[in-house]
């Protein structure tokens, strides 16, 4: 189980003479308790004397080597059961045989590790942690558990009923180490609270925190595993502290790896904890049907307002109130035309020739669906036919600007205003008169004059023919006049008695009567408006107003109102003697509904997301707003980030609406570099809550994974990048150093004399490049296992193999080795071969 500490030295010379020390007073023991411990490391001869009378008394024995036990005494027959819970399985005489329960993993029997964990393991030696070798304390240095942690075992094992004793606990019982029951047991406790050590379980590890995430309320905060303590070194944190405690005053994800406590391999144990600002209203949105989990692991759908109290990372409670809206989805129709012929391409890529409704669901901004619905409607070509002439010898202008001077057929091919085909054929014939057709317009009473010279002033169609000198044919202009007669209109009106009335004109006049206006018509002719004036009593005046709502509307009397409707008021002006009635049609604009789409989740290395609401036309406002977008950047990891929405109607009411928006930033941390030797292997491993994918893949064992094997032949940087379950991306990367020619200097003797003289007693492996000996095992000719030592001190020679089997001197002869060696510098090699051992 590795190197013997300074304690386990120490403990080991006493235990030669069985010598028993009170480490702990006896007093807190329940003399009237039935469970009597014993427990050491190395095994031997244990002797129990039933000499007390102690009715249902049961014995639990923890040991890893071999341990012969004999149960003797005047009152053997009180004892009820016998459990032995360890790794080589012990032999215990003097009871029945019926009352005793062995748990070995020697002997393949693991019921104990129901108590630490499943063995998913072929062959790791986890069940050997139930031992006890150091003493009453209530750490596990050097090796095995604790006195309280093998304590608590047994009394987990036995029911309630029954009560503790005491516990014995040395390392070894060499020579033959006798025990009255009588005497009780040099480790008392009334209340173990220790939990047994962690083990290395693949693949679920071990839950140290109990929690995912806590909440930093105060300034820091202290995160401590030294509860669970573990023997084969600290554990070395995300910050590089090592130790079993740290103090942390800001958010983030921290984390660390040690040893597992049975130290097999490689393995290694971790744990996560985020520690998250202490926050109290988070804003968050989710898709319509879509689920969210809470902080405190609820799952919710709908809408609301939930409330979560949460342990902070200092231990007080912490009131989380999560303000949770659902995006429903967003439809959209979209219009397009093609032409006969042409291919329509969508935006997922696909296309299509024909007429009729395609209805795609994309992803939105938001994250949720989009749901967009494209008509799509066909243009046939346009086919079309023109009659001309023209005069021999001179040239026809086409509508496409091309020119011809030869009588003919011609296809014209145009663009129609949609865009399509249009196809124009053209017949043109040579001819000795051209037409061409004038349309003319004069007033009534001018005169008009045709192209060849004859004056008119009746509307009709008129034909006159010129004979031009150049052109050897006759142009007939065919002239249709209209004549446009004078406009006449009437209108009345009617003011106020001592009041001035504004006539058409501009100008002003204070009395009634007829009056007469001269105006030029559009089409350049006279036009005589008569206005009849007269004098009235009352003046009708109509308004038509509109306000915002909130606002207030004067009417003309002075009167304030708010409320839509039809007003009616009359005023007396003062220096005229009639009465204004006027009557106001006053209409209230209610605040615009306006709809922000609010994506679900934001990755901060997306450059720009762009902003949209409903209605459209407003301005965005807020942190990483820029226009109408918005730079995750710019407004930082976290949030949430208030966004505002402006929008001021045709009449001039402003409408806001505001939404919240919360930055995210995946995170993965590689294992830091390392150097191998050319053929090694070595586990790389990423902390991160995405999904890890590894590159270059070729000497990996998996790719898809958080612990891959690599394997390379040449110095290789291995990247991998996470993508978390909001999409959001993050890289990290190790390098493995192959060394192909590393200089290793060590020595394994093929000789070794254990006679007790002092000189070459022990066989190890020696060298100054040897760092540590992770695996030392030892076979003999038939393959079967004398000898087992693991994270073994280079060159400490009472930390080798002295040439016994569970204690028992072996034979001369030819044993086989295997030596798994770690130099300085973090290289591996296996070493393998024979030992001769000799007396």
């Amino acid at each position: 189980m590795g190197y013997i500490s300074n304690m386990l030295r120490l403990t080991f010379l006493l235990s030669l003479f069985c010598l028993f020390t009170a480490i702990h007073a006896q007093v807190i023991c329940d003399p009237s308790g039935n469970i009597m411990i014993y427990s050491n490391y190395e095994g031997g001869n244990l002797n129990i004397d039933v000499d007390a009378d102690i009715p249902d008394l049961k014995i639990g024995i923890s040991t890893y080597e071999f341990t012969n036990v004999t149960i003797s005494g005047a009152f053997v027959d009180n004892v009820t059961e016998v459990v032995f819970a360890g790794f080589n399985a012990p032999s215990i005489s003097g009871v029945d045989p019926a009352i005793v329960t062995e748990y070995a993993a020697a002997i393949g029997d693991v019921a104990i590790t129901s108590i630490l964990g499943d063995l998913v393991i072929a062959g790791a030696p986890i069940v050997n942690c139930m031992v006890g070798a150091e003493g009453c304390g209530e750490t596990a240095d050097g090796g095995g558990n604790s006195s309280p942690q093998i304590v608590q075992f047994f009394l987990s094992y036995w029911d309630d009923d029954d009560a503790f004793y005491a516990h014995y606990t040395d390392y070894d019982a060499f020579p033959p180490c006798d025990f009255l029951i009588s005497e009780g047991g040099n480790c008392c406790f009334s209340d173990p609270i220790t939990d047994p050590n962690p083990i290395y379980v693949e693949p679920a590890g071990y839950d140290f925190f109990g929690i995912d995430s806590a909440l930093l309320c105060t300034t820091d905060t202290t995160l401590d595993i030294s509860f669970y303590p573990v023997v084969w070194g600290l554990p070395v944190w995300s910050t590089g502290a090592t130790g079993y405690s740290i103090d942390v005053d800001e958010p983030g994800v921290y984390y660390f790896t040690v040893g597992d406590y049975c130290h097999y391999g490689s393995n290694l144990l971790t744990d996560t904890l985020i520690i998250e600002p202490c926050s109290t209203v988070l804003d968050t949105s989710i898709c319509a049907g879509a689920t969210f989990t809470l902080p405190d692991g609820t799952v919710v759908t709908d809408a609301g307002t939930y409330e979560v109290v949460l342990t902070a990372a200092d231990g007080s409670d912490s009131l989380v109130v999560i303000e949770l809206t659902t995006i429903a989805p967003i439809a959209v129709t979209v219009d397009e035309n093609i032409c006969e012929g042409s291919t329509y391409v969508f935006p997922d890529g696909s296309t299509t020739l024909d007429a009729g409704s395609y209805i795609f669901t994309f992803t939105a901004a938001s994250g949720c669906d989009s749901i967009v619905t494209y008509n799509i409607s066909l243009t046939d070509t346009a086919f079309g036919s023109l009659d001309a002439t023209f005069c021999p010898g001179s040239s026809y202008t086409f509508p496409d600007g091309s020119t011809t001077t030869d009588a003919g057929v011609y296809d014209i091919n145009l663009t129609s205003v949609a865009g399509c085909d249009s196809l124009l054929t053209v017949t043109l014939t040579l001819s000795d008169t051209t037409e061409v057709l004038v349309a003319g317009l004069i007033c009534s009473g001018e005169t008009y004059t045709l192209e060849d010279g004859t004056i008119v002033s009746e509307p009709g169609v008129y034909e006159a023919l010129v004979f031009p000198p150049d052109e050897p044919c006759v142009t007939r202009f065919i002239t249709t006049l209209e004549v446009v007669d004078t406009v006449f209109a009437f209108e009345t009106a009617s003011f106020c008695p001592g009041a001035a009335f504004d006539l058409p004109d501009g100008t002003t006049t204070t009395d009634p009567g007829v009056y007469t206006f001269n105006y030029t018509s559009a089409a350049g002719c006279d036009s005589l408006l008569t206005l009849t004036l007269t004098l009235t009593d009352t003046v009708e005046v109509a308004v038509s107003a509109v306000i915002c709502e909130g606002d207030s509307y004067t009417l003309e009397d002075g009167t304030v109102v708010t409320a839509a409707g039809e007003y009616e008021v009359l005023v007396f002006p003062p220096d005229v003697a009639c009465i204004t009635r006027y009557i106001t049609a006053l209409a209230v604009e209610a605040p615009v509904e306006i709809t922000i789409d609010t994506p679900l989740t934001i990755c901060v290395e997306v450059p720009s997301i762009p902003l949209n609401a409903d209605p459209p036309g407003g301005v965005f406002s807020g942190p990483g707003v820029s226009g109408a977008t918005f730079i995750p950047a710019n407004a930082g990891v976290g949030g949430p980030h208030v966004i505002t929405y402006s929008y001021t109607s045709p009449a001039g009411c402003i409408s806001s609406a505001t939404t919240t928006f919360t930055v995210t930033e995946n995170y993965a941390a590689a294992s830091a570099d390392v150097n191998i030797i050319i053929g090694e292997s070595v586990v790389l491993n990423v902390f991160t809550e995405g999904t890890p994918v590894w590159s270059p893949g070729e000497s990996l064992s998996c790719t898809e994974c958080f612990n891959p094997v690599a394997t390379p032949s040449s110095t290789t940087t291995y990247i991998v990048t996470s993508i978390d379950e909001g999409g959001c991306v993050v890289t990290d990367n190790v390098t493995v150093f192959v060394n192909t020619d590393p200089d290793l200097d060590y020595f394994i003797p093929n000789s070794f004399t254990p006679n007790g003289d002092g000189v070459n007693d022990f066989f190890t492996a020696y060298g100054t490049s040897i760092e540590i000996i992770e695996q030392f095992i030892v076979y003999d000719r038939w393959g079967a296992i004398v000898f087992e030592r693991d994270m073994v001190e280079p060159g400490t020679f009472l930390a080798g193999w002295d040439g016994r089997k569970n204690g028992e001197l072996l034979q001369p002869g030819v044993y086989a080795y295997t030596l798994q060696l770690r130099f300085f510098g973090n290289f591996l090699r296996t070493a393998s071969g024979n030992v001769t051992l000799m007396r």
